[in-house]
């Protein structure tokens, strides 16, 4: 695929740093240089700090949506999209009813290929919510989750059809290539505590984290 050219606006509307924004920032890390990025949200200094891992991206600050009532936010919302000539719109939904509204902008521009990532799921808190997710769903070319567990359990819960949200692990940027295995040897050694890699993982107290 020729990526030379591409436009891609990627959008949050969170308003801290957490590890959603931190995996949209090494998405955008690692993608194609060829590809033109804007990173828009309605925090500056989040988007400043996503952006801040493709060095030629720029940032696009929209005022945040207060509702379905808030005409004039999205309306601005919908200008600034238009404005950024994309083909494709990236939506990092750090939960479920996130962005929403910038969705339904977007689905005004046809021109626009809408991406959706469910960073993380949580039960739709009211049935206005639960109808606007199965309608902007529709509105997509592709809804993605970052785990297969959390894709089916937001299908189960907001209606949508099974296999709709593809899967599509986060990953962490790599320092330099992985060194090659060496053969297991036929008798068993034990592992000198140097040997031992261990595997941190941080989050913030939360209890939607289950911690």
């Amino acid at each position: 695929m020729h990526l030379n050219g591409m436009r891609l606006t990627a959008f949050t509307d969170s308003d801290q740093v957490g590890g959603a924004e931190i995996s949209l920032a090494n998405l955008l890390a690692a993608l194609d240089p060829g590809i033109q990025i804007s990173v828009m949200g309605t925090d500056e200094a989040v988007i400043r700090r996503i952006a801040s891992a493709r060095r030629d991206a720029s940032t696009i600050l929209v005022p945040s949506i207060n509702g379905v009532r808030d005409l004039r936010a999205m309306q601005a919302t919908r200008r600034a999209l238009k404005a950024d000539h994309c083909d494709i719109l990236h939506l990092s939904l750090s939960t479920p009813w996130a962005c929403r509204y910038a969705i339904l902008a977007a689905a005004t521009i046809p021109s626009i290929k809408s991406v959706a990532v469910e960073q993380l799921v949580m039960p739709l808190p009211t049935k206005r919510v639960r109808f606007l997710k199965r309608w902007s769903s529709k509105t997509l070319s592709a809804h993605i989750a970052v785990g297969s567990a959390s894709a089916r359990n937001l299908e189960q819960d907001a209606g949508l059809p099974q296999g709709s949200i593809r899967t599509i692990h986060n990953g962490v940027p790599s320092q330099g290539r992985a060194r090659a295995k060496p053969p297991r040897s036929s008798t068993t050694q034990a592992t000198s505590p140097s040997d031992r890699k261990n595997v941190v993982t941080l989050a913030r107290l939360d209890h939607v984290k289950g911690l």
